[in-house]
């Protein structure tokens, strides 16, 4: 059968999950033009939400990570899911009435392009089709990160309070860009990367939150983690800090060093299995549900791996940042995530931004 033809029982996601038991000893994990072998795979360990305040935070100081399942109300998540591609109506972005569960169309790939592409090319606009692009780039960047659900969910209070119980901060402060991805089947994967990169006008202490929005299955193409690799990810960042230092470059270039003007895309590598057998280590991979939440630290080296969904399903998912507000803010993330209306200029289209403009964009998880 082909992916993206689907009875009408498959419309949209239940209220209970469809997550499905997996053999990781068969799992080849695509991303790119890279692929993972299984023995180089390793499950996530899960973290239950109601776990200890000091087994909490001695988890996440040994792991870099907590996996929490079901901490937000998964009829939340679901709802946020069936209003965020409703947004892209029109667009051929969904297949036409499966808006509801974000089953992909099927169209051209550059017609739909992810955060990273539209980061990389202020002209992306501007090519093939332009009407279109255009017309999606400012939805997928500015129209649907001012969902109010979805607002409501980044501060959801069970969210909130969970933040409170890892880190002991005095009322958690959420960072205003917020990033949520649309990775149809068959687009771009994300480098391996780990968030200081992007980071560098703050305090480290940040606590990055991975949300999927919606079941995302092994083959979906989620976020994956190299295990035990904090020591790893501070050894790089602390080399390229010290050949700042040498090349003479002033604050303002080691902050934007990897990260010039909030477009580019700053990564360790492309080819994550070959970075994973180099440095010794394996991939961190799992089934997610709505409600589950991935937190992790500040160097802890992650990547995407690529939607290879059977059935065609968009996988849906935010980047959040909590910080401590007693610590110093890297002020660059205290701004919506927006395109600058210069990206458009001579460029018709039907949909208009979603609100305040002129903020440069980033690209990141």
């Amino acid at each position: 059968m082909s992916p993206f033809r689907l009875q009408k029982t498959m419309q949209s996601q239940s209220a209970t999950s469809t997550a499905k038991p997996v053999d990781i000893g068969k799992l080849y994990l695509q991303s790119n033009d890279s692929v993972i072998k299984p023995e180089n795979l390793k499950f996530f360990r899960e973290t239950r939400k109601d776990l200890p305040a000091d087994e909490l935070r001695a988890r996440f100081q040994q792991d870099g990570y907590v996996l929490v399942k079901g901490l937000l109300p998964r009829e939340t998540v679901l709802s946020v899911r069936k209003q965020y591609f409703e947004l892209f109506s029109g667009t051929g972005l969904c297949k036409a009435g499966y808006e509801a569960d974000g089953i992909f169309g099927g169209g051209k790939l550059d017609d739909f392009p992810t955060l990273d592409m539209v980061g990389r090319d202020p002209n992306y606009s501007r090519k093939k089709n332009s009407k279109l692009r255009s017309a999606y780039s400012k939805l997928l960047v500015d129209t649907s990160h001012d969902l109010p659900d979805y607002q409501a969910m980044c501060r959801h209070p069970d969210l909130v309070r969970f933040i409170e119980r890892l880190t002991g901060w005095r009322e958690p402060l959420l960072l205003k860009r917020t990033q949520m991805r649309p990775d149809v089947p068959g687009a771009e994967a994300t480098g391996v990367h780990f968030d200081k990169l992007h980071f560098r006008g703050g305090d480290p202490s940040f606590i990055t939150g991975w949300i999927p929005i919606g079941d995302i299955q092994l083959p979906g193409g989620g976020l994956i983690y190299l295990e035990d690799s904090l020591s790893l990810a501070r050894d790089i960042e602390d080399r390229w800090q010290r050949a700042a230092v040498a090349m003479g470059l002033s604050d303002e270039e080691r902050i934007n060093g990897n990260n010039a003007s909030m477009m580019d895309v700053p990564f360790c590598a492309k080819d994550m299995a070959e970075f994973g057998e180099k440095h010794s280590r394996k991939w961190l991979v799992g089934n997610f549900e709505a409600g589950d939440i991935l937190l992790h630290d500040a160097f802890m080296v992650h990547a995407s791996a690529t939607n290879k969904d059977p059935t065609g399903r968009i996988r849906l998912s935010t980047d959040i940042r909590y910080c401590n507000p007693d610590k110093q803010i890297d002020e660059r993330w205290m701004k919506m995530l927006r395109l600058p209306e210069s990206w458009f200029d001579g460029v018709e289209s039907e949909v208009k931004p979603g609100g305040q403009e002129g903020n440069d964009m980033e690209t990141g998880e």
